[in-house]
């Protein structure tokens, strides 16, 4: 049966149900026995569980709010457009009036439900939380135990045990936190006669660290000890066949220390029952992994190690990136996103066969993510410009190049049940405010578990084909000063240029010419430049194509109507310049 855990803060408080005030009924409980319950752990999971369901469906309720402000914004514009035919207009002015009143009632819901749903979460997750002293008190007993067994001296000191983490969470970082102590006693504390020779206290100390910012927990365990041996680390993976001699000599301080990650390394040099066995540090990393966490390492030779585990309070929900990727929607946990980049092809090098990305003057791992699922991804069109998300990977980074970027999410997190377990690099699925399924991706360990010989990336290497070809711009306008500007400004910035007079023209142009990028006037004769926005949306071969709007209509609602029929930026004339134009074509396009 599954264990039982006893849920704080649930109150029951006791009430007479006749008799005298103050007094229960006979055989009652004490109210003190009733200030809290025992409540098995798969009911609090499932409870868990349906809250978090119930915070996605509050996103979905969001969007049902935007996509009745687009339809009330759609049919504004229409009244504007049939003013002067009365029975349309007042048909159109009646769906306006029951559109708004659609949007206040979601308004009032989402006002309404938000906090309550909020509240609901934290509270049942609060009911999973426990302090980590539940656990820290194990630790100490274990030190203890230690340091008789080794004619050792050392504390350990804890901080922050009162800091609350999920009750999963906790359970699994015992074995880590016992790895990590382990290695402190036996690598880093040292024996108490060389300590008294250093002019050290004696008796060594270790500490224990916990701290919470926001949802994320850290825990940083740090000794005193002698700190990280570069040169026994080395010595031992030149031994042991991990790097050459060479290769050793190139290796960075803190590529010396990821060594010690690798897993059946150890340095010492006897096998014993707490040291030498080749298990240790790699199982708190993969440990850290599973838990969507991060680890580093911190050292100074005769002084300190410090080991930092930072990880999620709670894995109930987490907050999602979601790229888009071969047509699928894929979540990436944002607490391993360290940015998103756009990078120019240009910029990209091969070296040994790896793609290598130039990420603010470092040098970057860069895959696609087809390339990592193992997916044979349809053709796309070449481009300069590459979007990639930018993920830890051990004590480095990686860059993952994905189609699009789609914005952040809160999701649930689910298991992929019996039949389908243990899958490289998912951690397990979910279902996004769309309705839709998407699975939730270790980015890290893709890249790590991925086979070695894979081919090169295909976009990579189309994109890199035809990096010197100009970027060829379709622009629409009605004014030929405008237009003749425009192919001036972006002719001389090195893009090729042409021009239609009017959204039916373009219409035509782009039959015959694939262009990669439309520049677009609204106030046009006929089909307007909203019109024409989201006519290109509706065609396979220019629904991602970037679109920019520069119009003389510069209110707010004008904005929203372009960005939501497709746009990807809006230039009011006023706002008007080269440098403007250019940045912004630059961004959407590359050079």
């Amino acid at each position: 049966m599954p264990p039982a855990v006893e849920a704080q803060p649930t109150a029951v408080s006791a009430r007479s149900t006749g008799g005298v005030e103050g007094t229960s009924r006979a055989g009652a409980p004490p109210a003190s026995v009733l200030e809290t319950v025992r409540l098995r752990v798969d009911m609090l999971e499932a409870l868990a569980n349906l809250t978090g369901e119930l915070r996605v469906a509050g996103d979905r309720l969001h969007r049902r709010l935007d996509a009745a402000r687009n339809v009330y914004s759609l049919v504004r514009s229409e009244c504007d457009r049939y003013q002067d035919d009365q029975a349309v207009g007042k048909a159109l002015q009646d769906i306006a009036a029951a559109a708004r009143g659609l949007i206040d009632d979601f308004t009032s819901d989402v006002t309404t439900f938000d906090p309550l749903i909020a509240e609901i979460h934290e509270q049942v997750l609060a009911t999973r939380m426990l302090p980590v002293s539940t656990l820290f008190d194990r630790l100490e007993r274990f030190v203890r135990d230690y340091c008789r067994q080794e004619d050792k001296q050392a504390e350990l000191h804890v901080e922050g045990a009162d800091t609350r983490v999920d009750r999963h969470v906790l359970e699994q970082l015992r074995d880590p936190l016992i790895h990590l102590i382990r290695n402190a006693l036996s690598h880093g504390i040292e024996p108490s006669d060389e300590r008294r020779r250093l002019g050290k206290n004696v008796v060594g100390t270790v500490r224990l660290a916990t701290s919470r910012r926001g949802d994320r927990i850290r825990i940083t365990v740090e000794d005193d000890g002698g700190g990280i041996n570069h040169q026994r680390i080395l010595a031992k993976a030149v031994s042991t066949g991990i790097v050459t001699r060479a290769e050793a000599a190139e290796l960075s301080t803190r590529q010396i220390e990821a060594l010690i990650l690798r897993p059946g390394f150890s340095t010492a040099e006897l096998i014993t029952d707490v040291s030498g066995r080749g298990v240790g540090l790699d199982v708190a990393v993969r440990r850290l992994q599973a838990l969507r966490g991060s680890f580093d390492i911190e050292s100074e030779p005769g002084k300190f190690s410090r080991f930092v585990l930072e990880f999620p309070a709670s894995l109930a929900t987490l907050e999602g990136l979601l790229v888009e990727s071969g047509g699928f929607t894929y979540v990436v946990p944002i607490t391993s996103v360290v940015r998103t980049a756009a990078i120019r092809l240009s910029d990209v090098q091969r070296i040994g066969g790896q793609a290598m990305a130039n990420i603010h003057g470092q040098g970057v791992p860069l895959v696609m993510l087809d390339s990592l699922l193992g997916l044979t991804s349809p053709a796309k069109t070449a481009r300069n410009v590459l979007l990639a998300v930018i993920v830890r990977h051990g004590t480095g980074q990686i860059a993952v190049g994905v189609e699009r970027l789609l914005g952040t999410q809160t999701v649930v997190a689910k298991g992929l049940g019996e039949h389908v377990h243990n899958i490289s690099g998912v951690i397990g699925a979910t279902i996004l405010g769309s309705g839709l399924p998407a699975l939730i991706l270790d980015l890290g360990r893709l890249m790590q578990d991925r086979p070695a010989g894979s081919p090169h990336d295909r976009e990579l290497s189309a994109s890199a084909a035809i990096e010197n070809e100009p970027v060829s711009v379709l622009v629409i306008d009605d004014s030929m000063t405008t237009r003749m500007m425009e192919q001036s400004i972006l002719e001389s910035a090195g893009y090729r240029v042409d021009c239609a007079v009017s959204a039916e023209d373009a219409l035509v142009k782009i039959e015959d010419t694939t262009y990669r990028l439309f520049v677009v006037d609204v106030e046009m004769p006929g089909m307007n430049g909203f019109e024409l926005t989201r006519a290109l949306r509706q065609d396979e071969r220019f629904a991602k194509t970037p679109i920019i709007i520069v119009t003389s209509l510069a209110k707010d609602e004008h904005r929203r109507e372009g960005l939501e029929a497709g746009a990807n930026a809006y230039i009011a004339k006023r706002e008007f310049d080269r440098e403007y134009l250019i940045e912004t074509v630059e961004r959407l396009v590359g050079k």
